[in-house]
C-alpha cells in the first residue's frame, strides 16, 4: 500500500537525529530540523551499512517551525528534553514521539503534552556523529542495522495514524513498549556503565574478566524488574546483553564517548533510573549502586 509521505520535524541533529532524517527524507518525506542551535542550511551526509552513501540536504529552522508537521520526533539526550521542548506546543495534528536513551525522560515534556498520547520509541541501530552537531556540514556514520521500535504504554493496539511514519522510517509498532524499553535499559545499565568507565569498546565485555560483573548486574536488575511488573529472567538477559555486545562489538558506547569528551552523560536516566526504582520497592542493588557512584564522581571532575 502506497502511503502519502509525512511531514516530519526532528528536535536534536545528533547520530540518533540525523539517522532517522536521512532514512525519511529517502522514503521521500518532508523533513525539517527544529533545533535552537542551528539556523543555516546544513548539508548532511551520510554513510549505510547496507550498503549505500547518501548526501541530502536540509533546513535546519529555528523554533518554533512545526506548525505543518505531521509527527514531531525528540531525539536528544534524556537529559536535554526539558529544555528542548521548553515552551513548545504541538499542532493539534501532530504526533510527538519520544526517541530517547534511559527511561523517564517523557516527565521532562511540557505540562500540556501530557493531555495528548504520547508515542515511546526504542532505536537499536547504530549511528556515530563524525563532527561536531552545530556546524555546517554534518557526517553520520551508520555502523550498526538495528530497528526502531514505537508504542503507546496505555494504547496497546495499533493507531491508524502510525502507517505512514511506520512506512516512512522503517519502523514497527510495539503493543507492549514498556517491557521492550525495559529490556533496552537492562543493556543500558550494562554496557554503557562498564565501558565508560574502564574506556573499551563494547565488545571487550566479552571477555571472561567480566562474566561475573555482568551476572551480578542482570540479576540485579531482574530483581528490580520483576517488582515493577515486568518479568525478566538473569540468564535471558544476560545472554541479550552479550548479544548487543557481540553485535557493537567495535563500538564506543554513548556514555563511553560522553565521559571520553567530558560531557554530561545519560546516566540518571539509566542506571539512575533503576536505582530510583530499586528504592521505591525496597531493594538494593550494589553493583549498580557503585557503577553510578562511579560515573557521577568522573562527571564531577570535568561538568
Amino acid at each position: 500500500m502506497n502511503i502519502a509521505p509525512p511531514s516530519i520535524a526532528i528536535i536534536g541533529a545528533g547520530a540518533v537525529g540525523s539517522l532517522c532524517a536521512a532514512k525519511l527524507a529517502l522514503a521521500g518525506a518532508r523533513v525539517c530540523f527544529v533545533d535552537q542551535r542551528l539556523a543555516q542550511p546544513t548539508t548532511l551526509t551520510i554513510d549505510f551499512v547496507d550498503p549505500q552513501a547518501q548526501t541530502q540536504r536540509f533546513e535546519f529552522t529555528q523554533r518554533p517551525s512545526i506548525a505543518d508537521a505531521d509527527y514531531l520526533l525528540v531525539c536528544v539526550k534524556a537529559y536535554q528534553v526539558a529544555q528542548a521542548t521548553q515552551g513548545l506546543a504541538l499542532p493539534e495534528h501532530c504526533q510527538a514521539v519520544l526517541l530517547v536513551n534511559g527511561m523517564g525522560a517523557e516527565h521532562s515534556l511540557p505540562p500540556n503534552w501530557s493531555e495528548r498520547p504520547l508515542w515511546l520509541g526504542s532505536n537499536s541501530h547504530g549511528a556515530l556523529l563524525e563532527n561536531g552537531s552545530g556546524v555546517s556540514s554534518k557526517q553520520v556514520r551508520h555502523t550498526g542495522i538495528g530497528k526502531i521500535i514505537i508504542g503507546n504504554a496505555g494504547a496497546p493496539d495499533e493507531p491508524a495514524h502510525f502507517a505512514p511514519l511506520a512506512e516512512a522510517l522503517g519502523a514497527n509498532w510495539d503493543g507492549q513498549i514498556e517491557a521492550a524499553l525495559w529490556r533496552k535499559l537492562a543493556v543500558n545499565c550494562c554496557i554503557n556503565p562498564l565501558t565508560a568507565l574502564y574506556g573499551i569498546r563494547n565488545g571487550a565485555l566479552l571477555a571472561p574478566r567480566f562474566e561475573q560483573q555482568l551476572e551480578k548486574l542482570c540479576q540485579e536488575f531482574c530483581q528490580v524488574a520483576d517488582s515493577c511488573g515486568v518479568p525478566l529472567t538473569p540468564a535471558q538477559t544476560l545472554a541479550q546483553v552479550k548479544q548487543v555486545a557481540e553485535m557493537t562489538a567495535d563500538n564506543f558506547s554513548s556514555m563511553h564517548q560522553d565521559l571520553h569528551k567530558q560531557r554530561p552523560t545519560e546516566i540518571e536516566h539509566i542506571t539512575g533510573f533503576l536505582l530510583k526504582q530499586a528504592a521505591q520497592q525496597g531493594l538494593t542493588i550494589a553493583s549498580h549502586q557503585a557503577l553510578y557512584s562511579a560515573i557521577k564522581e568522573r562527571e564531577a571532575t570535568y561538568v
